[in-house]
């Protein structure tokens, strides 16, 4: 069998979008906190207001608002911005829940107030503690529920990563 240079060609070709596909997809799904986050909005104030309002205070409630911080990417991404979504929650089918549907595989909320109730609904009903000494004891105990399935190290690092760009 001949192979003659346009197929050759042909052939790199694909060879080359098959690979600069390959090396996007990795790129992506691999978790990258923002390495300097700034302060948006006012969305440390109202989220802070809010876990208050649903009986969360303290420390607990910077690391969640740091976790907030992560799951959107700074309060940046689409599920958060077309969704209402802070903690990039799924749609719950065995508990209680705020969401009103379903869109791009996480749950849709009326409001951010209301993603905030349902990710306090979701924490009480894991039965989750309510104090922690570090942002490792936390993400960790998520961990342990299966909150997130990204590599620990990663989701440690970003949450901390926001926690410092906030509190400290």
């Amino acid at each position: 069998m001949s192979v003659n240079w346009k197929n050759g060609l042909s052939l790199l070709l694909l060879l080359g979008l098959f690979f600069s596909f390959l090396k996007n997809f990795w790129n992506n799904a691999k978790a990258k906190p923002v390495t300097k986050p700034t302060i948006k909005g006012d969305y440390r104030s109202y989220i802070l207001a809010t876990l208050a309002q649903n009986g969360v205070y303290g420390e607990l409630a910077k690391y969640i608002f740091s976790q907030a911080a992560f799951e959107t990417g700074n309060f940046a991404s689409v599920i958060f911005k077309e969704q209402n979504n802070l903690f990039g929650m799924k749609l719950a089918k065995v508990r209680p829940t705020k969401a009103t549907g379903e869109a791009r595989g996480h749950a849709v909320f009326k409001s951010l107030s209301d993603s905030i109730a349902d990710y306090v609904l979701y924490y009480n009903y894991v039965k989750l503690p309510t104090a922690f000494t570090s942002i490792p004891a936390f993400t960790e105990a998520l961990k342990n529920k299966k909150y997130f399935e990204a590599n620990y190290d990663l989701y440690t690092k970003g949450v901390e990563l926001y926690y410092k760009a906030y509190f400290l």
